[in-house]
């Protein structure tokens, strides 16, 4: 007697193996294929015939499916099915059954928008790691983009993306130190062009350079100078003005340690 299953969401084409054991051969694996109509019944077989030996073998296909494919919302229908018996603690996805196909659709789409918010979840947790990293979050792709539409979410790489184009500022007060962060980088990368291209760089964004780890000394105008922003290394200043250093205390080496030892005596 064939299974009866509902199916929630997307329309499913699977083709599941099964071995033959009546078989010439004891490793023969023949092949069936499952449809599963988009947001519709379909049925099961639990045996099928082989041709070649006229031989009736039962097939598993209701656990595989059910295995496989209950947490996106195929539900079996099992008339004598106890959900009294379901542990509170485990999520829904654990049970994808119903005793009618009135459960079965009340289940499945339970099922499938659990299922679509797992993944809508798991993107926006990939894009706020990528802001907190100080890195770019990516917009969705493929089915996620499309879960995204119908649970009617917002895609935060799409809106970095669209804030980049627009010329708008991309962190706005959600991340503080991120966004100081961007606006050092726009600051700095601003400068190094006219650089590159030969214009004066302008002292009032040497001052907001003031605070920045890059900085590396004052010119006697009391201007902050500083230089390799690009690759962290710092090789020359900016302007050809003379340059007051910042202190740097040097590591003592085994000739240093010598000497003081020498002092001593």
């Amino acid at each position: 007697m064939p299974v009866l299953f509902f199916n929630a969401g997307d329309k499913i084409e699977e083709v599941l193996p099964y071995s033959i054991p009546t078989g010439q051969d004891v490793h023969c694996i023949a092949r069936w294929r499952m449809l599963a109509p988009k947001e519709d019944f379909f049925e099961v077989p639990t045996e099928l015939e082989v041709v070649q030996t006229n031989d009736t073998i039962a097939v598993q296909f209701a656990r595989d499916i059910t295995t496989k494919f209950g947490s996106r919302g195929v539900v079996r229908v099992k008339p004598d099915y106890n959900a009294a018996l379901e542990d509170p603690e485990k999520g829904i996805e654990h049970y994808p059954y119903a005793t009618s196909k009135d459960g079965a659709i009340a289940r499945g789409q339970e099922l499938w928008e659990g299922y679509l918010r797992r993944i809508v979840q798991s993107h926006l947790n990939d894009c706020e790691a990528a802001r907190a990293a100080g890195g770019a979050p990516r917009s969705a792709m493929g089915f996620t983009k499309r879960a995204l539409k119908m649970l009617n979410v917002r895609d935060p790489g799409e809106e970095y993306f669209q804030s980049l184009r627009k010329g708008e500022a991309v962190d706005k007060g959600g991340n503080p130190a991120l966004a100081a962060l961007q606006a050092q980088n726009e600051l700095i990368m601003t400068m190094m062009l006219a650089i590159l291209q030969g214009k004066p760089v302008d002292p009032e964004a040497l001052k907001k350079l003031a605070e920045t780890p890059n900085a590396i000394g004052v010119n006697k105008s009391g201007e902050v100078v500083t230089s390799g922003v690009m690759t962290g290394e710092i090789k020359k200043p900016i302007t050809h003005e003379d340059v007051t250093p910042k202190a740097v205390a040097q590591p003592r080496g085994k000739g240093d340690r010598a000497k003081d030892a020498e002092k001593q005596f």
